[in-house]
């Protein structure tokens, strides 16, 4: 686990650790993806969009269907 501390111009430094495991350098941009239960996962944009697939999963959320979303614009 890694803490690091935000300065007053909202930024932060990765530890070399980190920067090592997730292949970033200067200038490499990472993702927030805001996870359903709320927390944040940090990945580094040299990712696919597939590399996404199922991270905001909800066991507990009912899927949507076509037939739903239509209906709840049409409201």
């Amino acid at each position: 686990m890694f803490t690091v501390t935000m300065t007053s111009r909202g930024r932060l430094t990765v530890p070399n650790e980190m920067r090592a495991d997730l292949g970033l350098a200067a200038g490499s941009k990472v993702t927030f993806v805001r996870l359903v239960n709320g927390e944040y996962r940090v990945l580094p944009r040299t990712h696919n969009v597939m590399d996404l697939a199922g991270l905001l999963y909800d066991p507990n959320r009912r899927a949507k269907t076509l037939d739903d979303e239509h209906s709840s614009q049409t409201s």
